[in-house]
């Protein structure tokens, strides 16, 4: 990762989006995205006659924002007749979101000690809350009762200074507010007409913000470096809740388990009140949260929990269980999980059932699940597969009652993180994440070797003034201290992953060597990989069936594997997917394929009981009897018989499945976190042989070596000698290597080429000085 190519060789793991065709903005794995940072509401402020009525109105008024506020109102009369509190030497109005403080107080209250967490860590301990009273700045707006219909919009409170005492002067009654805002249908309300429904995802950009007091410092001055950009992805309140959800409310599963073990809980005289299947409810949980997490992780990216500064612990629990959008959504990928879900073969979902129920006090009863009789196995599976998609129809209302009952620590755990700390929200983290992701991307695509720190800078700054933070219970907007030295904390945390020369594109490993490289064929590896059908374990296993027929199919890849891998031909442009379609498709090599195994086929229905030697061995046909003998050779050419004949589908199947690093590992080989062409590697391991071979047979040099073993003289020596049979390498492989980048392949650059070199004579450097 500290390098262009570290970043090109992950990007070979491709992981398939899961959109939304109605937006561009969903997070994709391979193609980091730049953090949204459109405006909400009023993207400034509206000089109408209501501003100006109300500078009149107020002659000290500090600011009137006429903004859109969505998802919570002010009862405007309660505002303006709250009382006035201290803070920091100035008198304001007190509304519920920043405390007191005491002008004798010293800096040293506001810091903190350096600690060692890391992003990712739930809250600690409720007891380091503040357990003062939780204030709230909802309020109840007054409903009109002009006796026709209006359109309402909330105004944004005023900042009001004041003397000593509160003025009642300065109140606006009620009914002026109202005046304000309503208007007929009929009419245009120009304050309202840039509104903009859309949803955004910085919720609370229309919020005047409300800051931490600027003598408030909650960021440690002591930087500690984060692994903030390795901890991915981030668990958002939604997977966290879906871990708490009641799996089987109905008890549907725990009646079948009951009816289809029935026999054997009554000869153990189990209690069946005390029986135990929460780990099957678990896997489930697991299971659902697996398959939807991907969807969760694209939605909540246009669709995020609504937070804003002033907020309480409750507030925010409100505002998850409200956010209608997301919830529509996930309702809609759900049903659509629920379909696929449906289409899957039962037995796909028979390994969820766990293998042991207990009954307390360490009465277990084994359930054998793999060896009950097929239509068991069918109605628990069925059972189990009604219970996923039961579950996942009910997903978003399961979750709203999870949360609903949430106490303020899980409220804590699935909406904030402590980073460097201050408890950041895990939006922030995504955002620092999809920032740092931009910012490669864009050394990918403009082929540079540097990271671009000012434009790191830039887009980190940009997410870090639109963000908040939790403190004592009350969620803030960052002050200038606070976003000044994060700011610096997370650049040092992006310089850790970077070498302090940046030039430099590969990341040194000492314990890389030419024996990593895998030449092993696709076709292969897909081999391998392949499951057989068997349910005769009586005698034999898979391993000796499968054995026996990949030892059939090698022997016919011995033949023609040189032959397949010349119609396989990789190009500059060649994408992972041309990969995969190239020997998926290879309709030559796949009908060879099928000859043979039809060749196989034949010879196992004319074969005798021979074939049982090939498969279990002779010390195994001791303990048979002839009837046993005569049965198990005709199970086994029926069984051998079917799984040969579905090895091509098999082996087509499994390539669709293979990594992106097999699918080319028999063209591309990772040399330091580079994928180069292996015909290229050969060339440099040919030439690193040679010239350490080359040095051990000069007496001369050899000489040399020794006399200045402990001189570092003798790096200059090898560097000389190396750098003089450079060239050779040079022209031999100019022009010709062949890199993957972008998911791509394309002709290595000069500049490239040029530091593969390098890299080849300071490994060699390093071997030479070392031996010799």
């Amino acid at each position: 990762m500290c390098s262009y190519f570290s970043k090109t060789s992950s990007n070979i793991s491709n992981v398939d989006d899961i959109s939304d065709n109605s937006s561009n903005e969903l997070r994709n794995s391979n193609e980091p995205m730049l953090p949204l940072d459109q405006s909400i509401g009023f993207s400034k402020k509206t000089d109408s006659s209501v501003d100006s009525l109300l500078r009149d109105l107020f002659p000290d008024l500090v600011e009137v924002n006429t903004k859109k506020v969505i998802g919570t109102g002010y009862d405007p009369e309660q505002v303006l007749e709250q009382p006035s509190t201290s803070y920091g030497g100035k008198q304001s109005i007190d509304i519920g979101y920043v405390e007191s403080i005491n002008q004798s107080s010293t800096s040293k209250e506001f810091c903190n000690t350096t600690t060692a967490i890391e992003p990712g860590t739930s809250y600690p301990n409720y007891k380091h809350l503040n357990q003062k009273t939780k204030s709230t700045i909802r309020g109840n707006r007054d409903k009109a009762s002009h006796g026709q219909k209006s359109s309402y919009s909330a105004l944004k409170r005023p900042y009001v200074k004041t003397e000593d005492k509160f003025n009642p002067e300065q109140k606006i009654t009620v009914k002026e507010l109202f005046d304000m805002e309503f208007v007929n249908d009929d009419q245009k309300n120009t304050r309202l007409e840039s509104i903009s429904t859309v949803e955004k995802k910085n919720t609370f950009q229309i919020y005047e913000k409300i800051s931490m007091p600027e003598e408030l410092r909650i960021v440690s001055p002591s930087h500690r470096i984060s692994n903030i950009y390795y901890d991915r992805p981030v668990e958002t309140i939604y997977e966290y809740a879906i871990k708490r959800i009641i799996i089987d409310d109905k008890e549907s599963l725990r009646k079948v388990i009951v009816e289809e073990f029935k026999n054997k809980i009554e000869d153990k005289k189990f209690n069946l009140s005390h029986m135990d299947y929460t780990l099957t409810c678990s896997k489930i949980r697991k299971y659902v949260c697996g398959v939807v997490s991907p969807h969760i992780n694209s939605i909540i990216h246009y669709a995020d929990v609504f937070i804003t500064p002033g907020m309480s612990i409750t507030d925010v629990r409100d505002s998850c269980i409200s956010n209608d959008t997301f919830f529509n959504k996930l309702r809609k990928c759900c049903k659509e999980i629920s379909r696929d879900i449906d289409e899957m073969p039962l037995e796909e979902f028979l390994p969820i059932m766990q293998s042991n129920l207990s009954f307390g006090r360490g009465l277990i009863l084994k359930t054998n699940i793999s060896t009950i009789a097929d239509k068991r196995k069918r109605r628990i599976s069925q059972q189990l597969k009604n219970l996923i998609i039961d579950t996942l129809n009910n997903l978003p209302e399961k979750i709203v009652d999870v949360i609903k009952k949430f106490e303020i620590i899980d409220i804590l755990s699935g909406m904030f993180v402590i980073l460097h700390n201050v408890y950041v929200t895990k939006s922030l983290i995504m955002d620092i994440i999809e920032t740092h992701d931009y910012v490669e991307k864009t050394m990918i695509e403009n082929k540079s070797l540097q990271f671009n720190f000012a434009l790191a800078k830039k887009k980190l700054k940009e997410a870090l003034e639109k963000s908040i933070v939790l403190h004592e219970e009350k969620v803030f907007s960052l002050n200038k201290y606070t976003t000044e030295l994060m700011l610096e904390h997370l650049l040092s945390d992006a310089n850790s992953i970077y070498y302090k020369f940046n030039s430099k594109l590969f990341c040194y490993s000492q314990l890389w060597s030419f024996d990593n490289i895998r030449l092993i064929g696709v076709y292969r590896f897909a081999i391998l990989t392949i499951n057989v059908d068997t349910s005769y374990s009586r005698y034999i296993g898979k391993d000796s069936i499968k054995d026996y027929i990949v030892d059939i199919i090698n022997a016919f890849m011995n033949k023609f594997e040189e032959e397949i891998k010349v119609e396989i031909n990789p190009h500059e442009g060649m994408t992972m997917e041309e990969f995969e379609i190239a020997y998926i498709s290879n309709e030559r090599f796949f009908n060879r394929l099928r000859k043979h195994c039809i060749t196989i086929i034949n010879k196992l229905e004319r074969s005798d009981k021979s074939i049982i030697y090939e498969v279990i061995g002779r010390n195994m046909r001791s303990k048979l009897s002839e009837k046993e003998e005569n049965n198990l050779a005709k199970f086994l050419s029926q069984l051998l018989a079917y799984n040969i004949s579905n090895i091509p589908e098999k082996i087509s199947n499994s390539i669709r499945m293979l990594p992106r690093s097999h699918l080319v590992g028999e063209f591309f080989s990772l040399y330091h976190n580079v994928y180069v062409d292996n015909s290229s590697i050969s060339k440099i391991r040919i030439f690193s042989e040679s010239t350490q071979k080359e040095i051990a047979s000069h007496t001369i040099l050899s000489g040399h070596m020794d006399r200045f073993y402990n001189d570092s003289s003798k790096y200059t020596t090898v560097k000389n000698f190396i750098e003089n049979r450079l060239g050779k390498l040079k022209k031999e492989i100019e022009k010709k290597i062949m890199i993957i980048s972008n998911n791509k392949v394309s002709i290595a650059e000069e500049e490239i080429r040029n530091l593969i070199l390098s890299k080849v004579k300071l490994e060699l450097m390093i071997k030479l000085a070392n031996n010799y």
